[in-house]
């Protein structure tokens, strides 16, 4: 064998031995390690539940260990210095895991869905965690952040619903789009000096807050950065200049929630200026308090409201959402997908779901329910994420198509392999050769997913 496809035993839940004949020049499974390793760089790419890395490995590839069920616990040796995107995605089984300090990022997806991962300790040597690293990994209590970390990805802690604390590293600028979304029994959080802008839906649906202190480093709160909070009582800003926010940044109109923000008394005139937009009734108190009252009207179905309500019912489930689109005659359609497809009854339990929670004689609407579809454009990181290993088509910026296999995705990059004739030195013909091509996903007109019935 000389050429092994890293999604090879993916699902294989049970598998508890691998080995590789002593003879293969490609790849070996030294010291009876239960793991297939590329021999030339010592790149563990295929692991197991009774899998023990070895002290010479350096890497542990892309989705090595997905979706390995049977794996409850791991130590990765100091010869590791890269732990690649998905690895450990989706091991559900998996409660405890040692990481070494020679790693400097947590990369993408990396403990995706790990849902039983109850803590970790992050090293000293990490300086960034990346999108959805740790997504849905709901049994995880409290997590330290080491101040070495200064980068904290989109989505890095959505749906850690156990989770009831976080230490936050003071080295950190940016809280990025829902980091911490769904984060049921966060209680508190403590928002350093040095962040200076808090990320739409940063803290959505964070409903054991009750109240949160913004520094006066910050000088831009996202959209609905703390929506959903239904417990969320008060706000103290201690900027002298009022940030740039939208005028929901607390709310969402899905309660009828009552917020306090706390602002310094010598500004308290420009933030009423500056809030003059605000949705609502307005009070303001001759004290160091603005007091918003929003309540819900009988407009056009809010999306946020319908985002809160996928949002719960998904706390328990492996989908995600893809995309909530709400038409100008109330037509509502929502797109959830899942790693191995979506089912039509699924679709049928989240619509009923959402019907119960509306109320038609307040707003009346269509709702549809439904799958992103094989072939469509992608939406979110997670699709990115799913699709490694599979072929894709990418359209530039500039208009260039390109066609190949989804190799990798950190952050917002993601790379695509693709088969090119080359010169080589000292052969008379062109060589066909894997060529590696980066993009952003912000810097794309689409990537799908390539459909084949070969």
């Amino acid at each position: 064998v000389t050429n092994l496809d890293q999604s090879a035993f993916t699902g294989c839940s049970e598998l508890a031995s691998i080995e590789v004949d002593a003879n293969n020049a490609y790849y070996d499974s030294r010291n009876d390690c239960n793991a297939i390793i590329l021999s030339y760089n010592n790149s563990l790419i295929i692991g197991c539940k009774n899998t023990i890395i070895p002290n010479t490995v350096t890497k542990i590839d892309v989705a090595a260990f997905s979706y390995c069920s049977g794996l409850t616990s791991m130590v990765i040796p100091n010869s590791v210095t890269s732990i690649e995107s998905s690895a450990f995605s989706s091991c559900t089984a998996l409660s405890s895991i040692e990481l070494p300090n020679t790693i400097t990022k947590i990369n993408a997806a990396v403990f995706y869905g790990c849902t039983s991962l109850t803590g970790i300790e992050i090293p000293n040597s990490v300086t960034s965690i990346g999108n959805s690293a740790f997504y849905n990994c709901k049994g995880l209590t409290s997590v330290d952040v080491p101040n070495s970390v200064t980068t904290i990805g989109s989505y890095a802690f959505y749906g850690c619903s156990g989770m009831k604390n976080i230490t936050r590293p003071n080295a950190i600028t940016t809280i990025s789009y829902d980091a911490f979304c769904a984060c049921y029994s966060l209680e508190s959080i403590e928002i350093p000096n040095t962040v200076t802008s808090i990320g739409s839906s940063a803290f959505y649906a964070c409903r054991s807050l009750t109240s949160v202190r913004i520094p006066s480093s910050v000088t831009n709160v996202g959209y609905v950065a703390f929506g959903g909070c239904e417990n969320l009582t008060g706000l103290t800003l201690e900027s002298v200049t009022p940030p740039a926010a939208s005028s929901q940044f607390y709310s969402d109109n899905y309660r009828y929630d009552q917020v306090k923000l706390f602002v310094p008394n010598e500004s308290l005139e420009a933030y009423r200026a500056h809030r003059e937009s605000s949705l609502g009734r307005k009070e303001y108190r001759e004290s160091e308090t603005i007091t918003y009252r929003v309540k819900r009207t009988a407009k056009m179905t809010d999306k946020n409201i319908i985002k809160n309500l996928v949002e719960e019912w998904l706390e328990d489930k492996d989908y995600f959402l893809v995309d909530i689109d709400i038409s100008r005659d109330n037509k509502i359609v929502v797109e959830i997908d899942h790693a191995d497809g979506v089912w039509i009854e699924d679709c049928v339990e989240l619509s009923k779901f959402i019907e119960d929670h509306l109320d038609r004689d307040e707003e009346d609407f269509e709702l549809e329910v439904g799958s992103a579809g094989l072939g469509q454009p992608f939406k979110v990181p997670q699709q990115y994420i799913n699709f490694i290993g599979k072929e894709v088509e990418v359209l530039d910026e500039e208009g260039h198509k390109v066609k190949g296999v989804l190799k990798t995705v950190e952050d917002n990059l993601f790379t695509v392999t693709t088969k090119e004739k080359m010169k080589v030195e000292g052969k008379k013909r062109p060589v066909l050769t894997d060529v590696d091509h980066q993009y952003d996903m912000n810097k794309v007109k689409y990537t799908k997913y390539i459909i084949s019935f070969k």
